[in-house]
């Protein structure tokens, strides 16, 4: 365990079962387009919300949510979470900041998942006041939605 957490920071990451005589690395990269970067972090929390949000669009009916006014509830909440995850992630580092291009350079990491949340939680609470959804039961259902997610 001791040389597990000693890595842990340093890409490419060596992951070892000693018991299983097996090793591998993992690069923090999964894949390029051009000159973009793709993580494997990001990969994993955009599999999470899909299957978050199919969850939610099987369970929909079962809460009494319709699906058109829902998919708005969804689309907000994603765009205000990224933004507000990287508002809060700043607002605790201001100092490490040049410039307003610094602070919104989402590329160079530094997202806040407490932020993610609190944005998307406003959000849904507006637009589903808005669009008039059931705001109970869209929370009832964004819940698991969360943890699935995460």
């Amino acid at each position: 365990m001791q040389n597990i957490m000693a890595a842990a920071g340093k890409w490419p990451m060596e992951v070892r079962f000693p018991g299983l005589d097996i090793s591998f690395e993992i690069d923090r990269v999964a894949f390029s387009i051009g000159s973009i970067n793709i993580y494997w972090y990001a990969i994993l929390i955009a599999t999470g919300f899909l299957l978050a949000v199919v969850y939610a669009f099987r369970r929909a009916k079962y809460f009494g949510l319709k699906a058109d006014p829902m998919i708005d509830v969804v689309i907000v909440g994603l765009v205000s979470s990224v933004i507000c995850a990287r508002a809060f992630y700043v607002i605790f580092r201001l100092d490490h900041y040049d410039s307003f291009i610094d602070m919104i350079n989402i590329r160079d990491g530094g997202i806040a998942i407490y932020g993610a949340v609190i944005g998307a939680f406003g959000s849904g609470l507006i637009t589903c006041k808005l669009r008039k959804v059931d705001t109970l039961a869209m929370f009832d259902v964004a819940a698991i939605g969360f943890l699935i997610g995460q």
